[in-house]
């Protein structure tokens, strides 16, 4: 059993045993699980409750490629801050909600993504790697230690916008680096900026309100400068700069390596220290190459989720989403999603009733 708790249901205590099954069938084969209670009881199977929706707007993969890293670049996304949620389900003490454009580099290292090579899993230990200001309200990472980066939670009634870097050391430890929270009021226009300075390897990371006159105003304004990724460990990267120059290093190592992989002539622009990476930001640089990058915006919604009260701050208004080299005019793809279910574009509960979100009702671009 992965999870086992008590729990009151009609003024009774029930047991409740949730398993997930990692081992595949074969043909004629079943999963049996055997229940032998000592007191007499019912046993019924039941689905898990949902625990996670999502309203996505997504780059295509192949489009996710940065300038390289001698360029500064900039990726903006604006959306408006939607209506506060409602609905009998609702409760900010359990749910949360974040409204996000995010960046996220999950396609080095010890990544939670399965399809990660070996040759890039070997750039950094860590398990997840994403820059994620957002506007969120309900039980919230919120608070960060300014030198361990571990985070705290918080409560909040009332949407709030911050800069956030969130990152796993591990599998089972995060840490973030937290602006301050600063309220908005829904109908609010809300803008987020990741900008890379390629002078000094830096990223600034802000979120903000637009005002009338376009610009964003001082007073609702959250922000952070990352002078290099993995906070915690400033052994890991000396900058963005150098991070991207060793994950491109890799990629070009894999791509050398699967073209001959015997007979491959070490060049002399070698520079590197690191272990098992060949090649170095100069190398990266005069080929052109830039790290890749995923760009999305999302409306996460975590907690005993329900269908009512996600519909109940749709549509996700995307007023803009810019990617370097990507056109203005360029259609992201767009999809829900939970763990149930997978991407989809209509999303149904788990509870057999007739409630349903369509992606058309769930996300507007304009």
């Amino acid at each position: 059993p992965t999870t086992i708790h008590d729990l009151l249901y009609n003024d009774k205590y029930t047991i409740l045993c949730s398993y997930r099954v990692k081992v595949p069938l074969k043909h004629g084969q079943v999963h049996l699980v055997h229940c032998i209670p000592e007191k007499s009881c019912t046993v019924k199977a039941v689905s898990k409750p949902d625990d996670e929706y999502r309203v996505s707007v997504g780059l295509p993969k192949n489009m996710c490629r940065l300038p390289p890293p001698c360029e500064s670049w900039q990726v903006q996304y604006e959306y408006i801050c939607p209506l506060l949620p409602s609905g009998d389900a609702w409760d900010p003490k359990t749910h949360t909600f974040y409204v996000w454009g995010d960046l996220d580099f999950d396609e080095y290292g010890d990544s939670h993504i399965s399809t990660v090579p070996p040759h890039l899993r070997a750039i950094h230990p860590c398990y997840m790697n994403q820059i994620v200001p957002q506007t969120m309200i309900g039980n919230c990472v919120a608070i960060s230690d300014p030198d361990t980066y571990k985070w705290t939670g918080k409560t909040f009634d009332s949407w709030v916008i911050q800069a956030q870097y969130y990152w796993r050391p591990t599998k089972k430890d995060s840490r973030a680096n937290c602006g301050p929270a600063v309220e908005v009021e829904p109908g609010d226009l809300i803008r987020t900026r990741i900008e890379y300075d390629a002078q000094d390897g830096s990223i600034n990371v802000v979120i903000a309100v637009v005002g009338e006159s376009g610009d964003e105003r001082a007073d609702k304004r959250s922000e952070i400068v990352l002078a290099r990724p993995f906070l915690h460990d400033p052994s890991l990267f000396e900058s963005w700069k150098d991070f991207f120059g060793k994950c491109i290093a890799a990629e070009e190592q894999g791509d050398d390596n699967a073209a001959t992989p015997s007979s491959k002539v070490p060049r002399q622009d070698d520079e590197t220290n690191s272990p098992g990476l060949r090649g170095s930001v100069k190398s990266a640089e005069s080929n052109n190459r830039g790290a890749m990058a995923r760009a999305c915006l999302n409306v996460e919604y975590k907690g005993r989720v329900d269908l009512e009260t996600l519909k109940s701050v749709c549509p996700f208004r995307v007023k803009k989403a810019a990617f370097p080299g990507v056109p203005f005019d360029f259609k992201w793809n767009t999809h829900l999603y939970c763990p149930r279910t997978g991407r989809v574009q209509v999303l149904e509960d788990s509870e057999g009733s007739k409630m349903s979100l369509a992606i058309d009702d769930a996300v507007t671009m304009t």
